[in-house]
């Protein structure tokens, strides 16, 4: 384990990187047509259910049926705020700006605390090799969706950090790295994979460094309590293991099956396979490679695979601030990059690189602050503000729901199941009807394809035959989602 590194490089990196999601926040506070188009209708889900939750203990997003469709520490986080925020608390904007501040401080101390590692374990020069990655879009764009993608990059950073530390654990160091770890894995319910990758990358490293080894059973302990406490968590609210929206997901992913994805996954498995062989083999023969010598290496390698692994079980239902997940390790493995540079270039040359990898992938990330990542939410914005003008509209389904439950102040069921349990098992069973019709909801909103056939093509035929259009809610002018744009629909009594 190497010692050295300046504590100037790492802050003023993480400096750079907060700067950078602070000055997208300002630009989007300030383009709010822009900004609806970049946070995700998930992100609303959030502010629905933690303001529920504040108000009456549970956790719903309609105000009456149960969910586990979230990721612990971001709902609780904001649940926590609500007492503080008040009213302001689903005010969107407002929220862009309070979130907005709060992650991008998190994305500059994650910078910083993967700078450090790479200090650690990487020839100097190495470190500056973090801070491309975290200019990225991907990284730079986790600031202001109002997901949990900024918490997910800074218990990577922090569970690397805890386990690469020199101290050997005595009782209260040992209890701190079983802690990160612990609240780590409430930042997603996948993310235990990182932590035990680096669990399994120290474990074949342990004869040359067994203090840090011994750290990362401790933080993998931890995680493994943090993933087990979610489980249960879902358990107590729902029933089930498996939160609601992951279960939905995969059932979308199993209906729409992509043999070359499966194959993909087949290869990152045998890759890592592979890799772990060679990493053993080299260990026990005293044979150094690029990939295993350094243990944040071969964890980073792991933890790139293992997520492309996982995350090609959604081939329905994936979404882009997933990529936040793969920001630690592909930035460590940056380092990784940056350190062999630095050996055989010089430290000068290995710099001068990593700066000009930082301006392009900033010059990213500024050209294309100016465009939507959703556009056609702006016709969603619009839909919700006129349901919310209606007096006629008491309650409303739709499957789409965050923007429009946030912006109409109208209580919304969500339809695919992602945040409702009971509306997931009936479209699962295809009695979506008999559940809008037992739940007296009388109007749906959403683009007409998808009233037709769901995520999983599914469909209740009744739903379509027995809901019909009463008029466009989106905009003329507005881009149509992908099922085309956003109608009124109001049940035919007596239809059956």
């Amino acid at each position: 384990m190497r010692a050295g590194g300046t504590a100037w490089q790492a802050w003023g990196s993480g400096a750079a990187v907060a700067a950078a999601g602070l000055a997208r926040t300002a630009y989007l506070a300030t383009h709010l047509d822009l900004a609806i188009t970049d946070i995700p209708d998930d992100a609303f889900y959030y502010l629905r259910l933690a303001s529920n939750f504040a108000h009456s203990g549970q956790w719903t997003f309609d105000g009456t049926s149960p969910t586990s469709g979230f990721h612990l520490l971001h709902a609780y986080l904001l649940a926590l705020a609500n007492p503080v925020l008040g009213d302001r608390a689903l005010d969107w904007p407002f929220m862009l700006v309070v979130v907005g501040v709060f992650a991008s401080l998190c994305l500059g101390l994650a910078t910083t605390l993967m700078v450090r590692v790479a200090q650690r374990v990487y020839p100097h020069a190495a470190a500056w090799w973090v801070v491309p990655a975290m200019l990225t879009p991907v990284a730079i764009n986790a600031a202001t969706m109002l997901m949990e993608s900024h918490l997910v990059v800074l218990a990577g950073a922090a569970v690397l950090y805890a386990i690469t530390g020199t101290e050997k654990p005595r009782l209260s160091t040992g209890i701190g790295l079983v802690v990160v770890g612990f609240v780590a894995a409430l930042s997603r319910l996948d993310f235990a994979l990182l932590p035990g990758t680096a669990w399994v990358a120290f474990r074949v490293r342990s004869k040359v460094e067994p203090v840090q080894a011994r750290r990362a059973d401790l933080v993998f302990a931890g995680t493994l309590a943090g993933f087990a406490t979610t489980l249960v968590h879902t358990w107590v609210v729902s029933g089930t293991l498996v939160p609601t929206s992951a279960s939905a997901k995969l059932r979308w992913s199993l209906a729409r099956h992509v043999d070359f994805l499966v194959a993909l996954q087949v290869l990152d498995v045998v890759l890592i396979a592979l890799l772990l062989i060679l990493a053993v083999s080299g260990t026990r023969q005293g044979r150094a490679s690029w990939f295993h010598d350094t243990p944040v290496t071969l964890a980073s390698l792991f933890g790139l695979l293992g997520y492309a692994a996982f995350y090609g079980t959604a081939t329905s239902g994936a979404q882009k601030w997933y990529l936040t997940s793969m920001l630690v390790p592909a930035a460590l493995l940056m380092a990784a990059i940056g350190g062999q540079v630095a050996q055989r270039a010089g430290r000068l040359v290995a710099s001068i690189a990593a700066g000009a990898l930082s301006v392009i992938c900033l010059a990213l990330s500024v050209a294309g602050s100016a465009t939507g990542l959703w556009p056609w939410q702006i016709g969603m914005l619009h839909a919700a503000q006129e349901v919310g003008a209606d007096p006629s509209i008491e309650r409303l389904g739709a499957w789409n729901a965050g923007i429009m439950s946030v912006v109409s102040g109208k209580p919304v069921t969500n339809l695919d199941g992602l945040v409702d349990d009971r509306a997931a098992a009936a479209s699962r069973a295809g009695t979506l009807f008999d559940y809008l019709r037992e739940r007296n909801i009388d109007h749906l909103a959403d683009a007409e394809s998808i009233v037709k056939e769901d995520e999983a093509g599914l469909v209740d035929p009744r739903v379509a035959r027995c809901y019909l259009k009463v008029r466009r809610l989106s905009g003329e002018s507005d881009p149509d989602t992908a099922g085309g744009a956003v109608w009124l629909f109001a049940y035919q009594p007596g239809c059956r």
